[in-house]
């Protein structure tokens, strides 16, 4: 018999107020329809993270555990129901807790940089998007890397996967024909490389970017 469990989706939202510095991310309580269809010619203006309840409660244990004091002042996570557990009104009420527990965390700082709250946002894209670029499915990889390149350039944490991604993206883009959405995250590249700690950062990648390019750039016809 089919194991039956409920997918819960949250956006992950970046506000800009007055500039770059202002910004901040807060999480929404979603539904697949709203931001997870993907459609390649149209950006995405938000990422997603689709988790199981028992992988929010995974890392809700694990931060109770190693940060007690600060995680006791949250007392609104959504409890295990027995009966009941699939039905809209259980699965809207605790996508609602799932996503305060989630921006509870993010304004913590001590708790939004700990490993098993990085590794819940955003290691299984990682590994699913690293699997697909291995078997060249490139068309399956590009709502996945997109995706998951919009949450890591929101979250600022790691700008070595950020750029990572953005790259394998942009390939992506172009293995399937997308020459003009490859070019345009291409720009933001180049763009992140003027910065000189960036550059020292992702330097293994520069110059196959700029061989790519040239190549791009030829292909559409660009100076």
């Amino acid at each position: 018999k089919d194991e039956k469990f409920v997918v819960y989706t949250v956006e992950a939202q970046r506000f800009v107020q007055y500039s770059k510095a202002d910004a901040t991310l807060s999480y929404e309580p979603s539904t697949p329809q709203r931001c997870a269809t993907y459609k390649p010619s149209t950006p995405q203006r938000c990422a997603t993270i689709e988790r199981r309840y028992s992988q929010f409660l995974a890392v809700y244990t694990a931060l109770l555990s190693s940060h007690r004091s600060l995680m006791e002042e949250f007392d609104g996570f959504p409890k295990k129901v027995i009966i009941g557990n699939f039905s809209k009104e259980v699965i809207s009420e605790r996508c609602k807790g799932l996503a305060r527990f989630m921006n509870f965390v993010q304004d913590q700082g001590i708790l939004s940089r700990t490993a098993v709250f990085s590794k819940f946002l955003y290691d299984p894209e990682v590994m699913t998007s690293n699997n697909l670029l291995l078997h060249s499915q490139f068309e399956e990889a590009c709502p996945v890397l997109e995706n998951t390149y919009i949450l890591l350039n929101s979250l600022r944490w790691d700008a070595g996967l950020t750029l990572r991604t953005l790259c394998q993206l942009i390939v992506s883009l172009h293995a399937v024909g997308n020459y003009r959405k490859s070019f345009a995250l291409a720009r933001v590249a180049l763009q992140k490389f003027e910065s000189p700690s960036t550059k020292k950062i992702g330097r293994e990648l520069y110059l196959p970017l700029l061989v790519f390019c040239d190549g791009l750039w030829r292909r559409l016809g660009k100076d």
